[in-house]
């Protein structure tokens, strides 16, 4: 499967501090909506959920699936704007950008 759909991502730094006021009790819908308010919650949630999924793969040591999911979700041409010529190949977030 290919796209160039447009994906809305955000830096690793922003996904920390979500994670971080969630765990201090802040919902999670009121901690995207300070940080990032042009993200919808859902696409939210999917970042986080995805997040959690690449640093258990990084506990439990499986380095291909977490450089596989590090690299979808920070891609090279992160925080600007997805290029036009970026392409995704595969399901998100365990294929790649080309």
């Amino acid at each position: 499967m290919r796209t160039s759909a447009t994906r809305k991502l955000i830096p690793e730094a922003d996904i920390l501090l979500i994670n971080h006021r969630v765990k201090l009790g802040v919902p999670l819908n009121a901690a995207v909506g300070i940080l990032v308010p042009d993200l919808s919650n859902v696409a939210a949630i999917k970042l986080v959920v995805w997040y959690k999924e690449m640093t258990d793969a990084l506990a439990e040591e499986d380095f291909v699936l977490y450089d596989s999911m590090h690299n979808s979700l920070f891609p090279s041409w992160l925080p600007n704007e997805q290029p036009d010529s970026a392409c995704y190949f595969g399901q998100f977030p365990y294929g790649y950008w080309e």
